[in-house]
Protein backbone atom coordinates (compact mmCIF):
# COMPACT_ATOMS: atom_id res chain seq x y z
CA UNK A 1 0.00 0.00 0.00
CA UNK A 2 2.66 2.18 0.89
CA UNK A 3 4.68 1.78 -2.88
CA UNK A 4 1.45 2.55 -4.51
CA UNK A 5 0.69 5.26 -2.38
CA UNK A 6 4.66 6.75 -3.29
CA UNK A 7 4.44 5.82 -6.75
CA UNK A 8 1.14 8.26 -7.17
CA UNK A 9 2.82 10.82 -5.40
CA UNK A 10 6.19 10.85 -7.62
CA UNK A 11 3.76 10.76 -10.54
CA UNK A 12 1.87 13.49 -9.18
CA UNK A 13 4.79 15.69 -9.12
CA UNK A 14 6.11 14.10 -12.41
CA UNK A 15 3.17 15.06 -14.24
CA UNK A 16 3.50 18.86 -12.56
CA UNK A 17 7.18 19.03 -13.35
CA UNK A 18 6.79 17.87 -16.78
CA UNK A 19 3.80 20.51 -17.16
CA UNK A 20 6.02 23.75 -16.09
CA UNK A 21 8.50 22.89 -18.75
CA UNK A 22 5.71 23.13 -21.21
CA UNK A 23 5.26 26.52 -19.76
CA UNK A 24 8.84 27.40 -19.77
CA UNK A 25 8.87 29.56 -23.36
CA UNK A 26 5.47 31.16 -21.70
CA UNK A 27 7.34 32.22 -18.36
CA UNK A 28 10.21 34.04 -20.58
CA UNK A 29 7.98 36.28 -22.59
CA UNK A 30 5.96 37.24 -18.88
CA UNK A 31 9.07 38.11 -17.75
CA UNK A 32 11.33 39.80 -20.27
CA UNK A 33 7.31 42.16 -21.03
CA UNK A 34 7.15 43.16 -17.43
CA UNK A 35 10.24 43.12 -15.78
CA UNK A 36 12.74 43.36 -18.65
CA UNK A 37 14.57 40.01 -17.44
CA UNK A 38 16.85 37.91 -19.99
CA UNK A 39 15.13 35.18 -21.18
CA UNK A 40 18.01 32.70 -20.73
CA UNK A 41 17.71 33.61 -17.15
CA UNK A 42 14.30 32.74 -16.68
CA UNK A 43 14.98 29.28 -18.96
CA UNK A 44 17.44 28.23 -16.56
CA UNK A 45 16.05 29.58 -13.30
CA UNK A 46 12.68 28.11 -13.52
CA UNK A 47 13.52 25.29 -16.08
CA UNK A 48 16.73 23.68 -14.18
CA UNK A 49 14.91 22.82 -10.90
CA UNK A 50 12.22 21.52 -12.96
CA UNK A 51 13.84 19.66 -15.10
CA UNK A 52 15.84 18.18 -11.70
CA UNK A 53 12.36 17.28 -10.39
CA UNK A 54 11.39 15.67 -13.71
CA UNK A 55 14.65 13.24 -13.23
CA UNK A 56 14.16 12.78 -9.33
CA UNK A 57 10.16 11.83 -10.33
CA UNK A 58 11.09 10.07 -13.49
CA UNK A 59 13.39 7.57 -11.14
CA UNK A 60 10.96 6.60 -8.59
CA UNK A 61 7.44 6.35 -10.53
CA UNK A 62 6.10 2.95 -11.65
CA UNK A 63 6.58 1.93 -15.00
CA UNK A 64 3.06 2.29 -16.22
CA UNK A 65 3.06 5.72 -14.86
CA UNK A 66 6.14 6.93 -16.58
CA UNK A 67 4.49 5.39 -19.76
CA UNK A 68 1.43 7.04 -18.95
CA UNK A 69 3.49 10.68 -18.07
CA UNK A 70 5.17 10.28 -21.82
CA UNK A 71 2.62 9.35 -23.66
CA UNK A 72 0.52 12.35 -22.51
CA UNK A 73 3.93 14.39 -23.76
CA UNK A 74 3.90 13.07 -26.82
CA UNK A 75 0.40 13.36 -27.75
CA UNK A 76 0.73 16.87 -26.79
CA UNK A 77 3.80 17.47 -29.09
CA UNK A 78 2.03 16.02 -32.02
CA UNK A 79 -1.35 17.59 -31.26
CA UNK A 80 0.70 21.36 -30.70
CA UNK A 81 2.19 21.03 -33.73
CA UNK A 82 -0.46 20.29 -35.55
CA UNK A 83 -2.49 23.30 -33.64
CA UNK A 84 0.44 25.93 -34.44
CA UNK A 85 -0.18 25.25 -37.98
CA UNK A 86 -3.97 25.82 -37.85
CA UNK A 87 -3.04 29.02 -35.25
CA UNK A 88 -0.36 30.43 -37.92
CA UNK A 89 -2.90 30.00 -41.08
CA UNK A 90 -5.56 31.22 -39.02
CA UNK A 91 -4.09 34.43 -38.33
CA UNK A 92 -2.41 34.65 -41.84
CA UNK A 93 -6.12 34.16 -43.65
CA UNK A 94 -7.63 36.33 -41.37
CA UNK A 95 -5.34 39.10 -42.18
CA UNK A 96 -5.38 38.42 -46.27
CA UNK A 97 -8.99 38.15 -46.12
CA UNK A 98 -9.52 41.47 -44.40
CA UNK A 99 -6.73 42.99 -45.77
CA UNK A 100 -5.67 44.23 -42.84
CA UNK A 101 -2.27 45.99 -42.04
CA UNK A 102 -1.87 43.67 -38.48
CA UNK A 103 1.08 41.70 -39.31
CA UNK A 104 0.75 38.65 -37.79
CA UNK A 105 4.31 37.16 -37.02
CA UNK A 106 5.28 40.25 -35.47
CA UNK A 107 6.28 38.50 -31.91
CA UNK A 108 8.77 36.33 -34.05
CA UNK A 109 11.86 38.71 -34.51
CA UNK A 110 11.09 39.76 -30.99
CA UNK A 111 11.37 35.96 -29.82
CA UNK A 112 14.85 36.05 -31.57
CA UNK A 113 16.55 38.72 -30.32
CA UNK A 114 15.32 37.78 -26.98
CA UNK A 115 17.59 34.97 -27.60
CA UNK A 116 20.48 36.10 -30.00
CA UNK A 117 20.67 39.35 -30.28
CA UNK A 118 19.77 41.93 -32.30
CA UNK A 119 23.16 42.02 -33.94
CA UNK A 120 23.10 38.42 -35.47
CA UNK A 121 21.18 39.30 -38.94
CA UNK A 122 17.65 39.08 -39.64
CA UNK A 123 17.31 36.03 -41.26
CA UNK A 124 19.28 34.28 -37.88
CA UNK A 125 16.54 36.31 -35.78
CA UNK A 126 13.62 34.96 -37.67
CA UNK A 127 14.79 31.04 -37.37
CA UNK A 128 15.67 31.39 -33.71
CA UNK A 129 12.39 33.62 -33.38
CA UNK A 130 10.37 30.84 -35.40
CA UNK A 131 12.03 27.94 -33.04
CA UNK A 132 10.47 29.66 -30.09
CA UNK A 133 7.31 30.05 -30.92
CA UNK A 134 7.27 26.40 -32.07
CA UNK A 135 8.58 25.45 -28.44
CA UNK A 136 5.67 28.08 -27.14
CA UNK A 137 3.19 26.23 -28.98
CA UNK A 138 4.42 22.83 -28.53
CA UNK A 139 5.48 23.37 -25.01
CA UNK A 140 1.65 24.75 -24.40
CA UNK A 141 -0.38 21.70 -25.86
CA UNK A 142 2.07 19.53 -23.54
CA UNK A 143 1.06 20.99 -20.30
CA UNK A 144 -2.81 20.96 -21.93
CA UNK A 145 -1.95 16.90 -23.25
CA UNK A 146 -0.94 16.29 -19.34
CA UNK A 147 -3.56 17.51 -17.22
CA UNK A 148 -6.52 17.50 -19.01
CA UNK A 149 -5.91 15.80 -22.84
CA UNK A 150 -8.93 13.93 -22.84
CA UNK A 151 -11.50 16.54 -22.54
CA UNK A 152 -12.07 17.63 -26.43
CA UNK A 153 -12.91 20.47 -28.16
CA UNK A 154 -14.41 22.99 -25.77
CA UNK A 155 -11.64 22.14 -22.98
CA UNK A 156 -9.08 22.53 -25.93
CA UNK A 157 -11.09 25.83 -26.68
CA UNK A 158 -11.08 27.08 -23.23
CA UNK A 159 -7.24 26.79 -22.42
CA UNK A 160 -6.63 28.60 -25.84
CA UNK A 161 -8.95 31.13 -24.40
CA UNK A 162 -6.65 31.51 -21.11
CA UNK A 163 -3.22 32.13 -23.65
CA UNK A 164 -5.56 34.75 -25.52
CA UNK A 165 -6.24 36.18 -22.96
CA UNK A 166 -2.28 36.51 -21.69
CA UNK A 167 -1.60 37.37 -25.19
CA UNK A 168 -4.40 40.68 -25.44
CA UNK A 169 -2.86 41.66 -21.92
CA UNK A 170 1.15 41.50 -22.85
CA UNK A 171 1.46 41.37 -26.34
CA UNK A 172 -0.12 44.88 -27.77
CA UNK A 173 2.12 46.84 -24.61
CA UNK A 174 5.36 44.98 -25.52
CA UNK A 175 5.27 45.00 -28.71
CA UNK A 176 3.93 48.30 -29.17
CA UNK A 177 1.03 47.75 -31.40
CA UNK A 178 -1.41 50.44 -32.91
CA UNK A 179 -3.92 48.44 -34.38
CA UNK A 180 -5.15 46.64 -31.14
CA UNK A 181 -8.43 46.34 -33.20
CA UNK A 182 -7.15 44.08 -35.78
CA UNK A 183 -4.96 42.72 -33.36
CA UNK A 184 -7.39 41.18 -31.61
CA UNK A 185 -8.95 39.50 -34.43
CA UNK A 186 -6.00 37.85 -35.75
CA UNK A 187 -4.88 36.97 -32.35
CA UNK A 188 -8.52 35.25 -31.43
CA UNK A 189 -9.06 33.72 -35.02
CA UNK A 190 -5.48 32.15 -34.28
CA UNK A 191 -5.98 30.51 -30.65
CA UNK A 192 -9.48 29.37 -31.59
CA UNK A 193 -8.32 27.02 -34.77
CA UNK A 194 -5.21 26.01 -32.28
CA UNK A 195 -7.42 25.56 -29.23
CA UNK A 196 -10.32 23.39 -31.73
CA UNK A 197 -7.26 21.37 -33.41
CA UNK A 198 -5.46 20.61 -29.67
CA UNK A 199 -9.10 19.57 -28.46
CA UNK A 200 -9.42 17.34 -30.89
CA UNK A 201 -6.47 15.31 -31.64
CA UNK A 202 -5.17 15.23 -28.15
CA UNK A 203 -8.99 13.70 -27.48
CA UNK A 204 -8.40 11.73 -30.43
CA UNK A 205 -5.04 10.00 -30.16
CA UNK A 206 -5.35 9.32 -26.49
CA UNK A 207 -8.46 7.14 -27.25
CA UNK A 208 -8.86 4.16 -25.31
CA UNK A 209 -6.39 5.21 -22.52
CA UNK A 210 -7.09 3.48 -19.48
Amino acid sequence: MGSLSSGKSSVSVLGVSVSVLGLLGGFGVLANAYWLASVWLVLLAVGAPALAVVVVAWNSAEDARREFVKRRALVGMVAGAAGLVVYDLSRWSVVWVGGLDVNPFEAIPVFGELLIGSLAGDQATWVAGFGYHVFNGVGFAMFYSLLIGRKGILAGVGWAFLLEVVTLFVYPGWLDIKARGEFTAVSLAGHVGYGVALGYLAKRLLRGES
